[in-house]
């Protein structure tokens, strides 16, 4: 089957054993990880990590689904319980990624500490060449640990979609992107199906780049830093929020090393209709506005 949901698997909990397998041969064919409670959390990765009253699924376990076109994980508009993800590869490299936990109340948390007893510290979610897509009720999309030099994502696919009606990411715990030079690659668009978020926060390991991201109707203050340089490629529209786009900024919003643009690409944008002096900051040891 080609669809989305040409497999579906459902339960309370999940295992997947050493010698089974789970394969969506059909071209564009996806794999569906659904809990038939969804108040009920899923948890992956982090194969030492205490098992959640729920669907847990190791790294392992999740290796054993070798093929599909989009790797599904939550239903959409039921899941309610939490969605925790811990250094957890892609198990197909090119195949798509979509976490829904928009229940009323549903969050996705990204976590980049595993729980061994020296603990594995990796990308919370690499998903090699596949696009992501993140959908969360009002627990947001957060990453479980401070600001660090580990990426929460990463991605040399064309885009990682974040959308929730919480925050994505906090002050102290930004969502922290690999770096990634390509502008065409791993675009981060936030607020893009109608659901926007109550604040934005971002990071970049080394350069990043922004797609569109709108909190228009939610007037939230949208805060990106990028150690490298910063290219926005799309439409940032926060309403009455106000914006702060930084390049060459550590993730504490301080100096880096003097060495990054912002870069303002063809046909982006960047608007606020904040009445303060500070409704837009641009930062940046350089800046380019195509």
């Amino acid at each position: 089957n080609t669809s989305t949901s040409a497999i579906t698997l459902r339960g309370a909990d999940m295992a997947i054993d050493g010698t089974a397998g789970v394969t969506a041969t059909g071209v564009g064919g996806g794999v569906q990880i659904f809990s038939s409670v969804n108040t009920r959390p899923i948890a992956l990765g982090d194969t030492n990590g205490t098992a959640v009253a729920g669907i847990n699924l190791n790294d392992a376990e999740l290796a054993r689904i070798s093929n599909y076109g989009t790797l599904t994980v939550g239903e959409a508009g039921a899941q309610i319980g939490a969605i925790t993800v811990t250094t957890v590869t892609n198990p197909v490299a090119a195949g798509s990624l979509v976490l829904n936990a928009n229940g009323v109340g549903g969050g996705i948390v990204l976590n980049d500490t595993g729980s061994e007893a020296t603990p594995v510290v990796a990308t919370a979610l690499a998903a090699g060449s596949g696009t992501v897509a993140l959908t969360a009720g009002s627990g947001g999309i957060t990453a479980a640990t401070a600001n660090n030099t580990t990426a929460e994502i990463a991605t040399t696919g064309a885009t990682v979609t974040l959308n929730t009606s919480g925050t994505v990411g906090t002050s102290a715990n930004r969502i922290q992107f690999a770096n990634n030079a390509t502008t065409t690659q791993q675009n981060v668009v936030v607020g893009s199906v109608g659901t926007q978020p109550s604040a934005v926060f971002l990071d970049g390991l080394n350069d990043l780049t922004l797609g569109n991201i709108t909190t228009s109707t939610t007037n939230a203050n949208v805060s990106v830093t990028a150690l490298g340089g910063l290219n926005v490629a799309g439409t940032i529209n926060s309403g009455t929020g106000t914006i702060s786009l930084g390049a060459d900024r550590t993730y504490a919003d301080a100096a880096g090393d003097g060495t990054g643009t912002l870069s303002l690409l063809a046909s982006s944008s960047v608007t606020s209709a904040n009445t303060s002096t500070s409704a837009i900051t641009l930062r940046g040891a350089d800046m380019a506005i195509d």
